[in-house]
């Protein structure tokens, strides 16, 4: 099985599966969850070798989590200890956002520039807040680009 951090065909098809199953879910305009991000990630992971299997779907800080700290250069993620505050506080905040924009682009219409710029800002917001709180131990840039 390819390395859970390697390019493979198995990691290319599960994403491509995953964008798809993603698309989908957009255009029935599900809003996204954090129990979503972690299907995202079990999916992404399945048929590669973890080092460590109980790191798929779950939280950093969560058990057996609990200590494990992720940086990306010089920058660290949120502290294991601190992920759930901050997933809960990321939660709340991207659905209200979607909640609100919504209904300001009805189903099937296409955005005008402004309402595509506000779709753009907040899928930036939401990408560089997932990125920021790294609450997996691997795959966090492949769950916030889904």
């Amino acid at each position: 099985m390819p390395d859970w951090d390697a390019d493979s065909p198995v990691l290319r098809s599960n994403l491509t599966r995953l964008l798809q199953k993603s698309y989908h879910s957009a255009t029935l305009r599900e809003r996204p969850t954090l129990a979503m991000a972690r299907s995202w990630q079990r999916e992404t992971m399945s048929g590669l070798t973890v080092p460590k299997p109980h790191y798929i779907g779950a939280f950093r800080g969560e058990p057996g989590l609990e200590i494990v700290q992720v940086r990306i250069g010089s920058n660290y993620g949120t502290p294991a200890a601190n992920v759930l505050q901050e997933l809960t506080r990321f939660e709340a905040k991207l659905q209200a956002l979607v909640a609100e924009m919504d209904p300001l682009i009805p189903s099937g219409t296409t955005p005008d520039t402004d309402q595509l710029a506000a779709v753009i800002d907040l899928c930036a917001w939401t990408h560089a807040e997932w990125v920021r709180i790294h609450p997996f131990a691997n795959g966090n840039g492949r769950t916030a680009r889904l």
